[in-house]
């Protein structure tokens, strides 16, 4: 178990192997995952993101065959519900990649350095790449536009058509017909409202899908491959050092290091600078004609915006739990509320901290808490 002993210093050190209740956590929750991606396989996509969280700490063990079965089950599942070939076998990568990557990295000892993080962003961002190529081929046009006139199919094949749509239009996400106003149930019998209706529908999907969907992308990459890599870091990286205590010569005394929690996240100053470039180009891009230009445009906002709220939770979680370490935890879960309602709080505390530096008195107190 030993690693390493600092010449002359007398300090030790030794790798701390994961507990052994967290390991049979991510065994179940991987079994879990599978279970769901059988009852709900038009969601095997979403799931399929979930599994490096808990499969990539599970990466050359004797468990990992329950990261490799939750990694490929996506694929199988869609396969045997008749899914498109293509985006079927597209969908081992969402799992897949981390997890080669996590040996990869393993295997030269880099688990813990901070490109590891870039890394599985990366890994985030090919896998979901090519998975909407093979959606985009699988549909026959853009995500957007295929997933709102898949979405008008089903409505218009449902037996209860005209009750969804009328559900559909009290929620605002589709126009009513001129002239019916609150009387439309009435004619939800007649097959050219429910025609009217079903366009409209799907206009309207596909537009809001055009913005959502750059947004959820970048989320995903950010929080998935951010969240996999400090995960795995914890899991893995912790080592335990004993070495001389300075506050009792002669006496020596252990001590856990682990690589910095989520709490002591920073954007370095050369991706910051890029992260402000992105956010100048995504003004002139989102206004322009091209389909391709504004959604660059939009994925370019997202990243500068995810990356700064991100920034803005690290702090937050950092102040609160600087004098309570025990409640880091209840701190990230009030910090993950606050970036789901109110994002925009978060994102003004990321940029604030760029010049205040917030954590910096702080760093001394937290350096004595890993809980992350």
């Amino acid at each position: 178990m030993i690693n390493s002993d600092e010449g002359g210093m007398g300090v030790q050190s030794a790798a701390i192997r994961p507990e052994r209740s967290r390991l049979f956590a991510a065994v179940a929750g991987l079994l879990l995952l599978t279970g769901l991606m059988a009852f709900f396989p038009s969601v095997c996509v979403a799931l399929a993101l979930l599994t490096p969280l808990l499969g990539c700490p599970l990466a050359g063990s004797r468990r990992q065959w329950a990261a490799w079965l939750a990694a490929a089950a996506p694929a199988a599942v869609s396969l045997l519900n008749r899914f498109d070939p293509l985006y079927s076998l597209s969908l081992l990568l969402p799992g897949m990649l981390p997890l080669a990557l996590t040996l990869w990295l393993k295997s030269r000892k880099k688990l813990g350095s901070p490109l590891a993080i870039g890394l599985y962003i990366g890994a985030y961002a090919a896998a979901l790449t090519l998975v909407t190529l093979a959606a985009v081929q699988a549909l026959g046009t853009g995500v957007a536009e295929g997933l709102a006139q898949l979405l008008a199919t089903r409505v218009g094949a449902s037996e209860q058509a005209g009750l969804l749509l009328y559900r559909f239009a009290a929620a605002g996400l589709l126009a009513v017909p001129e002239g019916y106003g609150t009387a439309l149930p009435l004619f939800l019998l007649d097959p050219a409202v429910i025609r009217q209706m079903l366009l409209s529908l799907q206009l309207n999907a596909g537009l809001m899908l055009e913005e959502l969907l750059p947004w959820l992308f970048v989320q995903a990459c950010l929080l998935g491959g951010l969240f996999t890599a400090l995960r795995v870091q914890r899991m893995l990286c912790a080592v335990l050092v004993v070495g001389p205590d300075p506050e009792h010569p002669g006496e020596r005394k252990a001590h856990v290091v682990s690589t910095p929690g989520f709490r002591l996240m920073a954007i370095p100053s050369g991706l910051r600078w890029a992260l402000f470039l992105m956010a100048l180009a995504s003004l002139l891009l989102i206004g322009a004609e091209g389909r391709l230009a504004q959604t660059l445009g939009l994925l370019f906002y997202a990243t500068f915006s995810c990356a700064f709220q991100l920034a803005g939770a690290a702090v937050l979680v950092c102040v609160l739990s600087s004098r309570s370490p025990d409640r880091a935890t209840l701190y990230g879960v009030l910090s993950a509320v606050i970036y789901a309602l109110f994002p925009i709080a978060l994102f003004f505390i990321g940029v604030a901290d760029q010049a205040l530096h917030f954590r910096s008195r702080l760093i001394s107190s937290t350096d004595s808490h890993k809980e992350g």
